[in-house]
């Protein structure tokens, strides 16, 4: 590597409280001369990346770091059948005892970057291991089996890194994950698998934060399949994916899904689901996000299975189209909508009486508080904005209910008024929405049935975290809010 001097690597000593740093001074992919002696060292005397991970391998106590400066660094050591770390994938294995960490830590995604070269993934994970991957880009990967460019069956952390361009004939076209899963501020892009996953296929539960799933594809879950255990994202994108059966970005049979505050767009799944689908025993909370501009065959939004539960707060879904049955949501489990507004969604465009529920469609129990249905459609231009029955508290408003069996449990069920709603797009916060227009009778009409709030607490935002004033309004969008933390943002002047 040019700019990187022979390995000047000290051995740390194995102190109780020593955690040994070993750094990478070579791109080349060769072994360690003498794994265990706590120097990171090849034949060449040079320190590389398969070499500091054989080194840390072995560390007892604490763990180990490694730091990968900027470069390329590719891997060129065919995959033999005994595999093993010393050739194929880059392993981290397993402990005789104790849960000892690994961090690798490069200078950014941008620019430290391992490439599998097709030859094998880029990383394996044995059980128990604690490992942190950050300021990396993993690339390149393709494997007979699960986890295109990383299989985890330990516990790992990602951030800053980009997992991309690779390939599983399994699940987990980029990522394969059986025990615990975070990542923060990361990308995983561009990934195929040919079962679940296409993206991520996470079996033992998953948090993300600030991060991305794009452009990847697989049979089920085109982004994401989660399995298994509860799953927590926030402030993500999903986009571009798709997905030949349920679930063009997710696919979800976890016993609790929670998304808050992310936008799923563009996705697409040749069955249910064309955003998220949720499978069987399932369990989706959606808060204060977007899910837009997805297709499917049933639920171009979002498809709730046969057992399956979904709850909708503050979120807005628009401009999703369902070749048959529910634009936005078909639901053939239950589903509950808080102040959420479903607009300008579509099932059969192409008119050929193959579908209901412009905006939903439910067979299974729909229960909606202070939401809009409207501007949705069915065929070519029949307004429908629902079908099947629905249960309504507080004051939720239609642009059109014929095709809907409405049961008012609470409250009141009203035409919404025409010039209500403005274009779905960026109106402020991190996700878009439907804004209303002045005049709308949505507007401050929040005020029966103990006023705006889901079946825990009251709503004192809307979608985008703006303050609900005065008497709230109908739907995900509060008129005349304004951003509360813009003042602390520009000062007081």
């Amino acid at each position: 590597m040019a700019g990187l001097a022979a390995a000047t690597l000290v051995a740390v000593p194995r102190t109780a409280h020593a955690e040994p740093v070993f750094t990478v001074d070579s791109t080349l992919d060769q072994i360690d001369a003498d794994p265990g002696d706590g120097v990171c060292a090849t034949a060449a005397g040079t320190c590389t990346l398969r070499a500091a991970i054989m080194q840390a391998n072995r560390v007892s106590g604490i763990g180990a770091t490694i730091r990968v400066p900027s470069g390329v660094y590719t891997l060129t050591r065919p995959r033999t059948a005994a595999g093993g770390e010393l050739d194929g994938d880059l392993d981290i294995t397993t402990q005789a005892s104790g849960q000892p960490f690994i961090r690798i830590i490069g200078d950014g995604s941008a620019s430290t970057i391992i490439d599998a070269n097709q030859i094998d993934r880029v990383l394996t994970i044995q059980p128990w291991r604690v490992v942190t991957l950050q300021g990396l880009t993993l690339r390149n990967g393709h494997v007979d089996g699960d986890g295109g460019a990383i299989e985890s069956l330990g516990h790992l952390t990602l951030h800053d890194v980009a997992v991309q361009g690779s390939r599983a004939r399994g699940s987990g076209g980029c990522l394969f994950a059986s025990a615990t899963l975070d990542i923060t501020s990361s990308r995983i892009i561009d990934c195929e698998s040919e079962w679940y996953g296409g993206g991520i296929f996470a079996y033992a539960g998953i948090t993300m934060e600030s991060s991305a799933v794009n452009a990847s594809t697989a049979t089920m879950g085109g982004g994401l399949t989660i399995v298994g255990a509860p799953a927590w994202i926030r402030n993500s994108r999903f986009r571009g994916n798709s997905a030949s059966y349920g679930g063009g970005a997710i696919q979800s049979a976890a016993p609790s899904l929670w998304i808050g505050d992310s936008t799923l767009s563009e996705n697409e799944s040749g069955s249910e689901g064309g955003g998220i689908f949720v499978g069987a025993n399932g369990s989706l909370r959606l808060e204060r996000s977007a899910v837009i501009g997805n297709a499917g065959l049933k639920g171009g939004g979002l498809y709730v299975g046969t057992g399956a539960s979904a709850v909708v707060v503050n979120s807005t879904l628009g401009r999703n189209v369902a070749d048959r049955d529910g634009g936005a949501v078909e639901n053939d489990g239950t589903i509950r909508f808080h102040n959420s507004t479903l607009s300008f969604n579509h099932a059969d465009p192409g008119g050929q009486d193959l579908g209901r529920g412009g905006g939903l469609n439910a067979t299974g129990p729909a229960y909606a508080r202070n939401t809009i249905l409207a501007g949705n459609l069915r065929g070519a231009e029949e307004p429908n904005d629902c079908h099947g029955v629905v249960r309504t508290y507080g004051r939720t408003l239609f642009g059109t209910s014929a095709d809907c069996a409405l049961d008012a449990v609470s409250g009141t069920v009203e035409a919404l008024s025409p010039g209500s709603l403005g274009t779905l797009g960026n109106h402020g916060g991190r996700t878009a929405t439907v804004p209303l227009l002045a005049g709308s009778n949505a507007i401050d009409s929040g005020d029966l049935d103990g006023g705006c709030h889901d079946d825990a607490a009251p709503l004192d935002r809307d979608q985008r975290g703006y303050e609900r004033v005065g008497v709230c309004d109908i739907g995900a969008f509060e008129y005349g809010a304004f951003d509360p933390d813009e003042i602390f943002r520009h000062g007081f002047e």
